[in-house]
This record gives C-alpha cells, structure tokens and sequence, in this order.
C-alpha cells in the first residue's frame, strides 16, 4: 500500500511535510500499532526543551521513540539525524527515528547516533522486500516496546 502510494503520490508527497506524515507517516505508524489518535500514545509536535518533535511515541506514560519527519524525497542527512537524536535525549526518549516516510532509520539513544552501534536498523519502504521493513520496523513498534517496558519492571516476591 505505501510503496504504491510513493508510486502514485510521489511529487504530491515531496511539496512539503504535511502529505508526508498524513499519507506515509501516519499509516506506518499506525500498523506498528500506535495509536495516532490516542494522546496518551501518541503525542504531535511534542515539545522537547529545544524545539518539537513531529511525534513523541509512548508507553505507560513514558516517553520511548521520538520520532522526527521530513518530506518525502528529501535525502536524510547529518543535521536531520542530530536533531532526532538531540530531541530524543533532551526528552529522556530511549529511541530517535528519522525519516522521509520512505526512508526510516531508527537510533538507540544510549550511544551517539553516529556510533554504527547505535544504529538499531534502516530499511527504505520501496526498495526493501516487506519482510524486512518488517524486521526492521517492529523495533519501534508499540507491542514491542510495551514487553520491553514490562520486562524491567522489577518483581515484587510475595511473603
């Protein structure tokens, strides 16, 4: 669905954000199993401290993925990545994502992004097969992220 949609939509998807996030963004977001209409889940234009994020993903009250958009089509770079990254750390979110709702690559912010070890994955929605987006994806996907959380949860022996 969304690799037709990039087939079909493309240049209308590369005028600015908006179309992007309502067409690739939300949809994607939505089959990882969020929420985007829940503000419990999901926040828009979350402030950080420093600026907003596009999307603040959360799990019992806790922030866990910022997520930062951009248009589609336009190449990801540095700058775009370091400022995922920066909202992310300055919000306490363990996770950054960046993307232009083709390309997503996603950070564990317990290390610099620019450390290869950081790097939790990449996958590009029209070049990879879906399994892979898949694989890549559900990284960030609320059922996942939600066992993460309550898996450090710390148990409570009874007497």
């Amino acid at each position: 669905m969304l690799k037709q949609r990039i087939d079909l939509r493309g240049e209308y998807l590369a005028r600015n954000e908006i179309p992007t996030r309502q067409l690739l963004v939300d949809p994607l977001l939505r089959a990882l199993g969020w929420d985007i209409e829940d503000t419990s889940r999901v926040s828009l234009e979350h402030s950080s401290g420093r600026g907003r994020m596009d999307y603040a993903l959360m799990v019992g009250g806790r922030l866990r993925v910022a997520v930062e958009a951009k248009r589609y089509g336009v190449e990801l770079t540095d700058g775009m990545r370091d400022q995922a990254y920066g909202y992310a750390r300055l919000s306490g979110s363990k996770y950054a994502v960046v993307t232009n709702g083709d390309r997503w690559e996603a950070f564990d912010t317990s290390r610099h992004w620019t450390d290869l070890v950081a790097n939790m994955g990449e996958t590009e929605i029209r070049a990879d097969n879906l399994y892979k987006c898949a694989e890549q994806l559900d990284k960030i996907s609320f059922r996942n992220l939600e066992s993460e959380l309550f898996r450090r949860v710390p148990r409570v022996e009874s007497a």
